[in-house]
C-alpha cells in the first residue's frame, strides 16, 4: 500500500471539513488521521480496519445535547457528548437520536434512525437537526377574591383536557387547537363568571408558550318571568323595573339573561283580549337578586268578564233588527244583527226588541223583552229575538197589452211600499193597509194605450186577500184625408204635424192609431207637366179625439202657365238669341224652339237680337212682342222669323278643291267657305312655303317644332356657361 503524504490527508480533511469548524473537532479528526496514516505504514495483515465519523448536530437550545446510539451487531456507541467518534469498525452502522425534553419543551430528532458507513481509515460523518415537538400555554387567572379557586377546562387533540384553578403553565402540548372554557365558581359574594366564557388558541411546536388570560367577573342575574292564563294571542300587560331604574316590557314568558344584580320589581295590570278583561295575580312583587342567582316571577291572569250572544232571526234578507240591551253600571247598546257582546260585566242584562219594517212589511218581534243573566266566562250567555211578519196579499191584474208589449203599473202602500209591474203580479206577505194603484200610458207598435180609470185604491186587511185589474186599451183616434184636383198618376204633397208626430201624405188615405190632439195639415204645391199646381186651403187646423174618426179635404188647382218660344228662318247649327222678361224678375235667355213653363201668371216681353251666320247676319221679326200667360195647361205663344239682311260683305270667289290645289304649292293659304264651318284658312305654309324655295321650314308645324327644340336647347344648356 502507497503511504498517502501529508498534503493529501490535509487536503482531504480540508474537503470533509470545511473551514470554521469548531477546534474540538479538528483535534479529534487530526488524531484520527494520524492513527490512520500510522496504521498504513504498519503490516498489512494486521488487525481489521478502523475508521471515525463526525456528527453535526443542531437545533438544540445552547449548552443541551442529545443522546446518539450507533448500533453495529452487538456493538453499541453512545454519544451524549462531544461531535465526533473513533475506533469505529469499517462499514455500515445504524445511527439513532432520541426524542429529549428541555425546558419541559420535547425536541425531536430529524431523521430519528438513519444509516450511516464508517469508512476504513477515513472519517465518516452524519447530521441530526432537532425540532421543537410540543407547545405550552400560558394559562393566566384573574378577577376571583384571594382565596376563591378558577375553574378553567382546556381542552385539545388526542382528548387532552385539563382543569386549572389558578394561573398555571401547561407543557407537553401536542400542536394544534385547544379551546379554553371558563366555568362559573361561587364566593361569598354570589357567583363569578369568565369573560370570554370560551377561548380558541392554535399551540405550534415551538418553545414560546401561548398566553391566554381569563378573567373572571361577577356573574349576571337572571330573572325568569312565567305568564299564564292568557289566550295564546294575547300579550300580557307585565313590566319589571331594574336595579338601574329601567323599565323592561314582558310580552309573554321571558327569561332576562344576563340581568343586573340588585332589586327588581315587578307591576302587572289588566289585559282586554277577544272581548274579555283579564286580571293578573299578583299585581306587583318587589325583591332582589345576588350576582349569579335566578329570580322567578309568576304571574297569573284569569277572566273576569263575561258576554251575550244575541241572535236575531226571522227577518229577510237585507233586513236589520231593532233591539236595545241595558244592563249594570249603565250599560245600554243598541243592536240590529246577531251579534255578540264581550267584556260585559257580570249581573243581569234587559233585551228589549222593537217592530221592524223590511219592504214595506211590519215585522214583530217574539219574546218582545226577556232577563239574561252573564257571568264571568268567555262562554256567552244566549238571548234569541224571533222575528215574524204582519201581512197580507194583493192581487194586480194587468191585461189588454198587446202582444211584445209591456203594461206599466205602479203600486203604492205603507211603510214606502214602492213596486212597478208590467204584467198580472201577486203581491204576497206585504203590510196590511192602504194601496194606490196607478197604470201609466203605454206605446206599441206606435200605438198609444191607457187605463180607465188610470188610478184605483185598495185596503190590504191583515192575513187578507184583495184583487184588481188593470184593463189597457187602445188610446188613438184616426183621420180620413181626401184629396182631389191633380191629374192621374200625380201626388200630392200634405204634411200633418202634432203632438209630436209628423205624416207625409201623397193621395186620400185613412191615418190611424193618432195620439189625441190638435194637429196642422199643410198642402205645398206640386208639379205636374209643366203645371203647377196648389193645394187649398193651404193650412188648416185638425182635432183627433180618444177611439174617434175624423175627417179632411183638400183640393188642388192649377197655379201657372207657359210660353211656347218658336224660333224659324237661321241656318243648320245657327242658334237665335231671344230674352223672355216677366214677373217675379223672371229672365231667361232661349236660343233654340223651347216652351218655358212653370210660369206666374201675367205679361212677359220676349226680345230677340240679331245673329250672325257664316258671315250672314239674321234679323228677328218681331224683334220685341209681349206674351200674356194665365193659370192654364195651354201655353201662350211667342214666334220669332228671322231672315238673312242683304248687302252681307262676304267672300268674292269660292274656291273648290281644284283651284285651292293650284295656289297652294306657291305657299298661299286660301280663304274658304265651307257650309258647316263657314269661311276658315285652308293651308299651313309660312313665308317660305313656296315649293320652288324648297325650304325645310316651308310648313309652320315644322317650323314651329324646330323652333321649339332650339329654344328648348338653349334654356337647357345654360348652365355649361358655368362649367
Amino acid at each position: 500500500m502507497t503511504r498517502p503524504q501529508p498534503s493529501t490527508f490535509s487536503d482531504t480533511m480540508r474537503q470533509q471539513h470545511p473551514q470554521g469548524m469548531h477546534g474540538r473537532a479538528l483535534r479529534s479528526l487530526l488524531t484520527i488521521g494520524l492513527g490512520l496514516v500510522m496504521a498504513a505504514c504498519g503490516d498489512a495483515t494486521g488487525p481489521a480496519a478502523t475508521g471515525g465519523i463526525t456528527f453535526d448536530l443542531t437545533g438544540l437550545p445552547s449548552g443541551a445535547s442529545g443522546e446518539i446510539r450507533l448500533t453495529r451487531g452487538s456493538t453499541v456507541k453512545v454519544l451524549t457528548a462531544g461531535s465526533s467518534l473513533e475506533g469505529l469498525d469499517a462499514g455500515e452502522w445504524t445511527l439513532t437520536a432520541s426524542t429529549i425534553t428541555i425546558d419541559n419543551v420535547e425536541y425531536a430528532p430529524q431523521p430519528a434512525t438513519q444509516t450511516v458507513n464508517i469508512p476504513a481509515r477515513s472519517v465518516g460523518s452524519a447530521k441530526v437537526v432537532w425540532t421543537a415537538s410540543s407547545g405550552a400555554i400560558s394559562l393566566a387567572l384573574s378577577g376571583l377574591p384571594a382565596g376563591v379557586d378558577g375553574s378553567v377546562l382546556v381542552t385539545g387533540p388526542s382528548n387532552f383536557s385539563s382543569v386549572a384553578t389558578a394561573s398555571t403553565l401547561l407543557v407537553k402540548l401536542k400542536p394544534g387547537t385547544y379551546t379554553v372554557t371558563g366555568r362559573d365558581v361561587r364566593a361569598s359574594a354570589g357567583a363569578f363568571r369568565a369573560d370570554p366564557l370560551s377561548q380558541t388558541l392554535n399551540v405550534v411546536a415551538s418553545a414560546v408558550s401561548v398566553s391566554v388570560t381569563v378573567a373572571y367577573g361577577p356573574a349576571p342575574a337572571t330573572i325568569e318571568v312565567a305568564i299564564s292564563g292568557l289566550p295564546a294571542s294575547s300579550a300580557p300587560n307585565v313590566n319589571l323595573t331594574a336595579p338601574s331604574g329601567d323599565i323592561v316590557p314582558v310580552l309573554s314568558t321571558t327569561r332576562i339573561s344576563p340581568a343586573a344584580p340588585g332589586r327588581w320589581r315587578l307591576a302587572a295590570a289588566n289585559v282586554q283580549s277577544g272581548g274579555f278583561t283579564y286580571v293578573a295575580s299578583p299585581t306587583s312583587r318587589d325583591t332582589s337578586v345576588s350576582q349569579g342567582d335566578t329570580l322567578r316571577f309568576a304571574v297569573n291572569y284569569s277572566v273576569n268578564t263575561g258576554a251575550l250572544a244575541v241572535a236575531v232571526m226571522g227577518l229577510p234578507q237585507g233586513a236589520t233588527g231593532s233591539v236595545n240591551i241595558s244592563g249594570p253600571g249603565g250599560f245600554a247598546r243598541a243592536v240590529t244583527a246577531t251579534t255578540t257582546l264581550t267584556d260585559l260585566t257580570p249581573g243581569t242584562y234587559t233585551v228589549t226588541a222593537d217592530s221592524v219594517v223590511r219592504n214595506s212589511v211590519a215585522w214583530r218581534a217574539v219574546p218582545p223583552t226577556q232577563q239574561v243573566t252573564v257571568s264571568a266566562s268567555i262562554i256567552a250567555a244566549p238571548a234569541t229575538i224571533a222575528y215574524a211578519a204582519v201581512t197580507g196579499t194583493l192581487v194586480v191584474s194587468v191585461s189588454g197589452v198587446p202582444n211584445g208589449a209591456a203594461g206599466s203599473v205602479r203600486v203604492t202602500g205603507p211603510y214606502g211600499f214602492d213596486r212597478t209591474v208590467a204584467t198580472t203580479t201577486v203581491f204576497s206577505m206585504i203590510a196590511a193597509g192602504p194601496y194606490t194603484i196607478a197604470a201609466a200610458p203605454i206605446v206599441a207598435g206606435a200605438v198609444p194605450y191607457d187605463v180607465v180609470p188610470a188610478t184605483v185604491n185598495r185596503a190590504v186587511a191583515i192575513s187578507g186577500r184583495d184583487s184588481l185589474d188593470m184593463n189597457y186599451q187602445n188610446a188613438t183616434g184616426s183621420l180620413q184625408v181626401t184629396v182631389s184636383g191633380l191629374p192621374g198618376g200625380t201626388n200630392g204633397a200634405l204634411t200633418l204635424t202634432g203632438n209630436s208626430q209628423t205624416f207625409n201624405i201623397s193621395a186620400s188615405t185613412t191615418l190611424q192609431n193618432l195620439t189625441p190632439g190638435t194637429y196642422t195639415l199643410t198642402a205645398s204645391s206640386v208639379t205636374s207637366g209643366v203645371s203647377t199646381y196648389a193645394g187649398s186651403p193651404t193650412t188648416q187646423m185638425v182635432t183627433i179625439a180618444r177611439q174617434v174618426q175624423g175627417a179632411v179635404s183638400v183640393s188642388y188647382i192649377i197655379a201657372n202657365g207657359s210660353i211656347a218660344v218658336a224660333i224659324t228662318g237661321l241656318p243648320v247649327q245657327a242658334t237665335g238669341s231671344v230674352t223672355v222678361t216677366g214677373p217675379g224678375a223672371f229672365s231667361q235667355v232661349v236660343t233654340v224652339t223651347q216652351t218655358l213653363t212653370g210660369l206666374l201668371p201675367g205679361t212677359y216681353t220676349v226680345v230677340a237680337d240679331s245673329v250672325v251666320r257664316s258671315g250672314f247676319a239674321y234679323r228677328p221679326s218681331p224683334a220685341t212682342q209681349p206674351a200674356t200667360v194665365t193659370a192654364s195647361v195651354t201655353a201662350a205663344p211667342a214666334n220669332v222669323a228671322y231672315a238673312a239682311v242683304s248687302g252681307t260683305q262676304g267672300l268674292q270667289a269660292n274656291l273648290d278643291d281644284a283651284e285651292n290645289g293650284m295656289l297652294n304649292p306657291l305657299g298661299i293659304n286660301c280663304l274658304r267657305l265651307f257650309p258647316a264651318a263657314g269661311r276658315v284658312v285652308w293651308g299651313a305654309r309660312t313665308l317660305r312655303g313656296d315649293d320652288q324655295l324648297g325650304d325645310e321650314y316651308k310648313y309652320v308645324p315644322v317650323r314651329r317644332l324646330a323652333l321649339f327644340i332650339e329654344e328648348s336647347l338653349y334654356r337647357g344648356t345654360k348652365w355649361v356657361v358655368f362649367e
